[in-house]
């Protein structure tokens, strides 16, 4: 009996500290979007200042997630406004990969102007990766012959430095072309990193559409609507979500 009880006592007390601790396994959206309400957490500061993305304002502790799906909806319409009211201020890049692990890198950017005018749009041959998946193949058409006569990411280095300098730089998941641009500089031996300050196009559409995740604490991630799996035309694509937004209500 006694056993029984401590037992018992031992399951509640794992159970108070797990709700305590509000960490839940699982889910497809990454670590930084379960910040409890009304706070950021350690992860979320810490991506906020790397992608220097300024609208993302988390859910108030007394604000309904009616309330605060509406707010978030509003200030994402604001910012593509100013984003079209500014384009003087803003590129967008994206990219296309060989496929999306650690050692994986970009064989296609992209770079335009906010009127769709392409400032960069070249395939890029990795130095030291020699393989495409095939899944990645499937979705872009690019093989590994295509790359043969393409430059590498450090020979446009120059071209990438003066099409981003003094801009925001709109990404379309910039988390993800952001590590991939980190992984590709580092396997081409850049000796030192560029760095610039992104906007994340898909965390604004998420929260434009609204679908509100409680458990994740953060709306569901949308997919591009539009692109072509070609890393110029999922910039226009992107360009083209901008839009939308600004004429919304």
């Amino acid at each position: 009996m006694a056993v029984t009880l401590v037992v018992g006592v031992i399951v509640v007390a794992v159970l108070i500290a797990l709700a305590r601790d509000g960490n839940k396994p699982g889910g497809a959206l990454p670590a930084s979007s379960s910040a409890s309400i009304g706070s950021l957490s350690q992860s979320d500061t810490r991506a906020e200042k790397r992608y220097g993305i300024e609208f993302l304002p988390r859910r108030e502790s007394k604000e309904s997630i009616e309330q605060f799906c509406a707010r978030r909806r509003k200030l994402a319409i604001e910012w593509a406004k100013q984003v079209l009211e500014n384009k003087d201020q803003y590129v967008i890049l994206d990219t296309e990969t060989t496929g999306l692990g650690e050692k994986d890198v970009i064989i296609q950017l992209a770079i335009i102007d906010l009127d769709g005018n392409p400032i960069i749009n070249t395939l890029i041959k990795p130095t030291l990766r020699k393989r495409i998946s095939a899944e990645s193949t499937a979705i872009h058409g690019i093989k590994i012959g295509d790359l043969a006569n393409a430059p590498t990411l450090l020979e446009i280095a120059d071209d990438l430095d003066e099409a981003t300098r003094d801009k925001i730089v709109i990404i379309y998941n910039a988390e993800y072309d952001d590590n991939l641009l980190f992984q590709t500089m580092d396997q081409d031996g850049f000796h030192k990193f560029m760095k610039f300050r992104m906007n994340c196009a898909m965390k604004q559409y998420s929260a434009f559409i609204g679908q509100y995740s409680e458990y994740h604490g953060d709306f569901k991630f949308q997919r591009l609507p539009g692109g072509d799996h070609s890393a110029v035309g999922d910039c226009r694509a992107t360009l083209e979500v901008i839009k939308k937004m600004a004429m919304a209500d």
